[in-house]
């Protein structure tokens, strides 16, 4: 390692022999492959393809962030979250944090950065997330996606670290935006 360059120097391991497609929506395919493991013995490894998503840390001019409240299906609660939303067919992942701000919120934003790209679950999916900060917001009109019911808040970033550690914001891409944010301010 030079510089902080990290040099990728590991093959793949595994050997596929077969794969099917075990369940597909618009939004993920599960994949059952038939590998030949590290080991060299035949084994069996679920793939979860995702579409690729995006994380948008709105910021005011009040250092306070936009988190919405929303009903987390899969986990069965009341998630509060940085807006998050996927990647539609042919669009960038900066283009998708624009609509999703626009869509979540109503906002616009003047000053986009990607914070970060991050892989939630790299033992089980594909998933890529792309974490911007998005700063110099104005309002503008809500375009609710139909399947979403979402409150919005804006609490100060420096409270959001006491919500992160009682478990109150707990998604990857709010997480990561958030302590990303946070290292800015009070670097330790």
């Amino acid at each position: 390692m030079d510089n902080g360059n990290i040099e990728i120097t590991m093959e793949n391991p595994w050997k596929t022999t077969s794969k099917e497609v075990k369940y597909r929506n618009p939004w993920i395919t599960v994949e059952e492959h038939q590998v030949v493991r590290p080991d060299g013995k035949p084994g069996i490894y679920g793939v979860v393809r995702m579409r690729q998503t995006v994380g948008v840390v709105a910021i005011n001019d009040r250092d306070e962030v936009l988190l919405v409240e929303s009903w987390n299906f899969p986990r069965a609660y009341t998630s509060w979250e940085v807006v998050t939303g996927f990647v539609e067919d042919g669009e960038v992942p900066l283009d998708a944090g624009k609509r999703e701000l626009k869509e979540e919120s109503g906002m616009k934003a003047d000053q986009w950065e990607k914070i970060i790209e991050m892989h939630e679950s790299s033992g089980a999916t594909d998933d890529l997330k792309t974490v911007f900060l998005a700063r110099g917001l104005h309002a503008g009109e809500h375009h609710w996606d139909p399947t979403e019911k979402i409150q919005s808040h804006w609490v100060p970033l420096a409270e959001c670290r006491k919500l992160m550690e009682q478990g109150k914001i707990k998604d990857a891409p709010s997480v990561a935006g958030i302590l990303h944010e946070l290292s800015l301010v009070s670097p330790s």
